[in-house]
């Protein structure tokens, strides 16, 4: 059998067959995902160590653990569009604008808001990727970046590309022509954990005559903005992912206040649920909502495998201090959400009847 570093990589190794004794399809993508990782690490290492810089000198620098996060989440979804990109058989072109789209994808989000959204709450969450595609429009040192790794041909089209994919790299959090209604009529348990952070917003952002923020989905043939979005929420659907909203649930006040009133719902029906456990619903919900917005049936598949990962995980911590968190046990919670939707049924059999007689 030939070695791997003996391939010739001027040919598709993916066609190489294993009963002609080279390797194996298996084999062979997933040596070119690890060489093309490593490659596309160095050759984007100075646009990582520019959002590296951002992240070190805005808000998030106030908190280590946050910072080290968000560069781990950077890392994450840069292999990951890199994995998939090369799994769908995208272009080498194509790959090197869905690598410089996960670098950026979340630069401004631990940026100051604007002037005119000051007092609104977890904006920069919401708003940062349509602030990362206005700055690449109008940051010359960006461009700079952009141009050296890309290149001067098709340029200002690949800014549109990015620029589209930045805006569409969240997604509405749910898909409301699949449910024939508006976004706006969609009830709270049926969306996602960012649309009813995007739906607070916009509230505000109504109270003060201000156009309202929009996530759309991105277009169909849009494989960079589709493989970017997918990466988002396979890594929002994913342990980590649910860990990191467990804690945001624990630090604001307005989630606080829905998981207490979850955990009342419950008690209603006779099941005990603690503040962790609610949490953990929420992010549940967030993560099923995610994958049912795609109509592409692999990416569907994509973030089940997150999801599968995260309902078997034991571990999961809610709570600022970790020393004094709650420990919360993904299976536990999935038999409570059961016996909860059994208890729901039953009761609402029961006042059918009482309504009937």
């Amino acid at each position: 059998m030939r070695k791997l570093d003996d391939v010739n990589f001027g040919q598709d190794i993916r066609n190489l067959r294993a009963e002609d004794n080279v390797i194996s399809i298996e084999e062979s993508e997933k040596f070119m995902i690890e060489k093309k990782k490593k490659e596309m690490i160095e050759k984007f290492g100075e646009l990582i160590k520019f959002v590296d810089n951002r992240y070190e000198n805005s808000n998030i620098a106030k908190n280590e653990e946050q910072l080290g996060e968000f560069k781990k989440h950077n890392r994450q979804i840069l292999e990951l569009v890199i994995e998939e990109g090369i799994k769908r058989g995208i272009s080498d072109d194509e790959i090197e604008i869905l690598v410089a789209s996960a670098v950026l994808h979340d630069l401004c989000k631990g940026d100051v808001a604007p002037e005119w959204a000051k007092g609104i709450d977890n904006f920069m969450v919401a708003y940062h990727g349509e602030a990362v595609a206005q700055e690449i429009e109008s940051s010359e040192e960006l461009q700079a970046i952009i141009r050296e790794k890309l290149g001067d041909e098709n340029f200002d089209e690949n800014i549109k590309k990015l620029q589209t994919a930045f805006r569409s790299h969240m997604g509405p959090g749910v898909n409301a022509d699949s449910l024939g209604k508006d976004e706006n009529e969609i009830e709270d348990s049926k969306i996602g954990f960012m649309a009813k952070m995007r739906r607070g917003i916009n509230a505000k952002l109504k109270e003060r005559g201000m156009k309202e923020l929009k996530h759309p989905l991105p277009e169909k043939g849009d494989d960079i903005s589709e493989i970017l979005l997918a990466a988002d929420m396979f890594s929002l659907a994913s342990p980590g992912g649910v860990q990191k909203v467990l804690k945001i649930r624990s630090l604001v006040p307005n989630f606080k206040k829905e998981d207490q009133e979850l955990c009342s719902e419950y008690q209603n029906d006779g099941i005990e649920l603690s503040l962790g456990e609610a949490a953990l619903i929420s992010a549940f919900n967030s993560g099923n909502s995610a994958r049912d917005m795609f109509e592409n049936k692999n990416d569907q598949k994509w973030i089940q495998k997150a999801i599968d990962q995260t309902e078997s995980f034991k571990g999961f911590k809610y709570g600022v201090d970790d020393k004094n968190a709650e420990l919360v046990n993904a299976q536990v919670v999935k038999e409570k959400m059961i016996a909860y939707e059994e208890a729901k049924k039953q009761r609402e059999f029961r006042e059918r009847i009482d309504e009937a007689a």
